[in-house]
């Protein structure tokens, strides 16, 4: 008697039943792929006349045909607006972090409309035009300029508080833990405000970028922005919990804004002392696998 198809599907019973016993929480973290990309502005707006064009994050090179650019000519008496193409090329501004540069330049008072084959539709902001099925923003070009310095800047600090926060995890994807935590948020000059969502921000923590968490692994934070929003940001102690935490005890925080004209510079706010104390931080709240 042959034994081996028996043995076979004992086996294959067994590790079902080992998979249906096991906790959800044991469960490897999937994440399915979704294109993360798109113009880094969220809205149409305006646009100061020393830009250059409008930056598009990515975790791939796009290239030329991703794009178009055109020049909406102010509407007639009796007449629709008319677009007409802009010449364009791209440039590499960052990892991750490209320009659509029209190289004629922008005009003041002309709309011009940036539109993109590469964007994500779990994200917000952008048109989508059914006809080229590319999803674009129109930018008017104002009579201003943008120009930061640091004494221009502002860093608002909230007292720090130990509550919940949902971190990316390994096996689980996230998990809750309580931590201290402090939000931050960078204040403009109230005649910039209006340019935020070009601006490229980044947290400073002890004189150093790179603090970028997420709230899952599946999720993604475009280059420039963070977790929690567009010049915002929330910073934690990880208490051992979190290696994207920050450590304990007294951290000096700060936040960088960059506006890419032809030449960028960096401002940056001055820096707030904030200590952290990880007394009353507790271990992971394990609830299962969780997807953004």
């Amino acid at each position: 008697m042959n034994l081996r198809p028996a043995v076979a599907i004992l086996a294959a019973t067994i590790l079902l039943a080992a998979f249906a016993a096991a906790p959800s929480t044991a469960a490897a973290c999937s994440c399915a792929w979704v294109p993360h990309w798109g113009f880094l502005a969220d809205a149409n707006g305006p646009m100061p006349k020393n830009a250059t064009g409008l930056l598009w994050h990515g975790d791939q090179r796009p290239e030329l045909k991703d794009f178009a650019v055109s020049d909406l000519a102010p509407a007639r008496e009796g007449k629709a607006a008319k677009p007409t193409p802009v010449p364009f090329e791209l440039l590499d501004i960052a990892e991750g972090l490209w320009m659509v540069h029209p190289t004629g330049g922008l005009t003041v008072g002309h709309t011009y409309r940036f539109a993109t084959s590469r964007y994500s539709p779990f994200r917000e902001g952008g048109t989508l035009d059914g006809a080229t099925k590319m999803s674009f923003l129109d930018m008017t070009v104002v009579d201003e300029e943008l120009r930061l310095t640091d004494k221009d800047l502002k860093l608002e600090v909230a007292p720090v508080k130990v509550d919940l926060l949902r971190v990316s995890r390994g096996a689980s994807c996230s998990d809750e833990v309580r931590v201290p935590q402090a939000a931050l948020k960078l204040v403009l000059p109230e005649a910039a405000e209006k340019f935020r969502q070009l601006l490229v921000f980044s947290t400073l923590i002890d004189g150093a970028s790179g603090y970028s968490p997420r709230a899952s692994i599946c999720s993604r934070v475009p280059v420039g922005r963070s977790w929690t929003g567009v010049g915002q940001d929330l910073v934690f102690a990880g208490c051992g919990q979190d290696k994207t935490g920050v450590a304990e005890g007294k951290r000096s925080l700060a936040m960088q804004a960059v506006f890419y004209p032809a030449e960028p510079k960096a401002a940056t706010t001055p820096a707030v002392l904030v200590e952290f104390s990880c007394k009353d931080a507790t271990p992971p709240v394990r609830r299962g696998v969780r997807f953004p």
